[in-house]
Protein backbone atom coordinates (compact mmCIF):
# COMPACT_ATOMS: atom_id res chain seq x y z
CA UNK A 1 0.00 0.00 0.00
CA UNK A 2 1.14 3.66 -0.30
CA UNK A 3 0.03 6.54 1.97
CA UNK A 4 -0.54 9.89 0.60
CA UNK A 5 -1.06 13.03 2.32
CA UNK A 6 -2.50 16.28 1.36
CA UNK A 7 -1.85 19.48 4.12
CA UNK A 8 -1.95 22.38 1.96
CA UNK A 9 -5.58 23.74 2.94
CA UNK A 10 -7.51 23.87 6.50
CA UNK A 11 -9.04 20.29 5.86
CA UNK A 12 -5.97 17.91 5.57
CA UNK A 13 -6.73 14.69 3.84
CA UNK A 14 -4.86 10.88 3.40
CA UNK A 15 -5.37 8.32 1.00
CA UNK A 16 -4.20 4.72 0.80
CA UNK A 17 -3.66 3.40 -2.71
CA UNK A 18 -2.78 -0.02 -3.88
CA UNK A 19 0.59 -1.42 -5.93
CA UNK A 20 -1.68 0.05 -8.75
CA UNK A 21 -2.25 3.58 -7.67
CA UNK A 22 -5.70 2.87 -7.23
CA UNK A 23 -7.64 4.47 -4.46
CA UNK A 24 -8.92 2.27 -1.67
CA UNK A 25 -9.43 4.52 1.15
CA UNK A 26 -9.44 8.46 2.03
CA UNK A 27 -9.91 10.49 4.88
CA UNK A 28 -10.54 14.15 5.78
CA UNK A 29 -10.65 16.31 8.37
CA UNK A 30 -10.29 19.73 9.85
CA UNK A 31 -6.82 19.96 10.87
CA UNK A 32 -6.39 23.81 10.50
CA UNK A 33 -3.98 24.91 12.98
CA UNK A 34 -3.74 21.48 14.66
CA UNK A 35 -1.76 19.96 11.60
CA UNK A 36 1.68 19.62 13.49
CA UNK A 37 -0.46 18.02 16.54
CA UNK A 38 -2.34 15.85 15.06
CA UNK A 39 -0.98 14.52 11.64
CA UNK A 40 1.32 11.71 12.66
CA UNK A 41 -1.52 10.28 15.14
CA UNK A 42 -4.18 10.25 12.57
CA UNK A 43 -1.93 8.87 9.87
CA UNK A 44 -1.22 6.17 12.37
CA UNK A 45 -4.70 6.05 13.39
CA UNK A 46 -5.91 6.20 9.55
CA UNK A 47 -3.91 3.17 8.69
CA UNK A 48 -5.37 1.17 11.60
CA UNK A 49 -8.81 1.75 10.58
CA UNK A 50 -8.08 0.06 7.31
CA UNK A 51 -5.69 -2.80 8.72
CA UNK A 52 -2.41 -1.63 7.27
CA UNK A 53 0.35 -1.74 9.31
CA UNK A 54 2.90 0.91 8.64
CA UNK A 55 5.34 -2.20 7.58
CA UNK A 56 3.08 -2.87 4.64
CA UNK A 57 4.17 0.75 2.89
CA UNK A 58 5.54 0.35 0.02
CA UNK A 59 5.76 4.41 -0.43
CA UNK A 60 4.52 7.80 0.64
CA UNK A 61 3.50 10.38 -1.41
CA UNK A 62 3.16 14.02 -0.70
CA UNK A 63 1.15 17.22 -1.94
CA UNK A 64 3.62 20.04 -2.40
CA UNK A 65 1.58 22.52 -3.51
CA UNK A 66 0.27 25.01 -4.17
CA UNK A 67 -1.13 25.91 -0.87
CA UNK A 68 -0.53 26.97 2.30
CA UNK A 69 3.39 27.43 3.03
CA UNK A 70 3.09 25.87 6.85
CA UNK A 71 0.59 23.28 5.77
CA UNK A 72 2.60 21.98 3.26
CA UNK A 73 6.16 21.98 5.42
CA UNK A 74 4.37 20.04 8.32
CA UNK A 75 3.23 17.37 5.62
CA UNK A 76 6.32 17.44 3.90
CA UNK A 77 8.43 17.04 7.05
CA UNK A 78 5.86 14.21 8.27
CA UNK A 79 6.52 12.36 4.81
CA UNK A 80 9.76 12.14 4.51
CA UNK A 81 10.40 11.08 8.44
CA UNK A 82 7.80 8.37 7.42
CA UNK A 83 9.70 6.94 4.26
CA UNK A 84 13.22 7.59 5.66
CA UNK A 85 12.23 5.17 8.93
CA UNK A 86 10.24 2.77 6.76
CA UNK A 87 12.83 3.23 3.97
CA UNK A 88 10.43 3.35 1.32
CA UNK A 89 10.13 5.94 -1.30
CA UNK A 90 8.72 8.95 -1.25
CA UNK A 91 7.09 11.29 -4.15
CA UNK A 92 6.54 14.65 -3.95
CA UNK A 93 3.78 15.63 -6.23
CA UNK A 94 1.99 18.61 -7.88
CA UNK A 95 -0.96 19.80 -9.84
CA UNK A 96 -4.81 18.62 -9.80
CA UNK A 97 -3.76 15.13 -10.95
CA UNK A 98 -1.73 14.76 -8.34
CA UNK A 99 -2.70 11.29 -7.11
CA UNK A 100 -3.16 9.92 -10.85
CA UNK A 101 0.69 10.44 -10.90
Amino acid sequence: MIIALRTDQVEAELYLLDRTGTQTAHYRWLADRQLANTLLKTVLEFLDTHHVTPAQLIGVAIYTGSGSFTGLRIGTTVANTMAYQLGVPVAAVEGDDWLER
